[in-house]
């Protein structure tokens, strides 16, 4: 296995993700916004093979961190990080993942 891999551009073809993750200890995976019209008009692209990607991360079982970066007024909103929590309870038996928070 390799070192821990941080997947910034979670766009990326499943089946590479599937690839690479499987080889991984642990992926960081981050995640900005849940609501699609948000995430489209401040990223520019659609969030949902982002948000496939994270349900086959899950699937695959292999350890994995959501890192959202906290963006005043766009990511750090109560309603965004209200609605984050909800992927991240993707199965019954999910144990992978944390939460964590970074300060600069």
């Amino acid at each position: 296995m390799v070192a821990p891999i941080t997947i910034r551009s979670v766009l990326l073809p499943f089946q590479m993700l599937t690839g690479v993750a499987a080889k991984s200890q642990l992926v960081y995976f981050d995640l900005k916004l849940i609501d699609s019209v948000a995430h489209q008009a401040h990223t520019g692209v659609d969030n949902q093979p982002i948000l496939r990607n994270l349900r086959v991360l899950n699937e695959l079982g292999v350890p994995f961190v959501i890192r959202v970066p906290l963006i005043p007024g766009v990511t750090n909103t109560e309603a965004n990080l209200s609605a984050l929590r909800i992927p991240v309870q993707l199965k019954p038996d999910w144990s992978g993942g944390t939460c964590e928070r970074e300060v600069e």
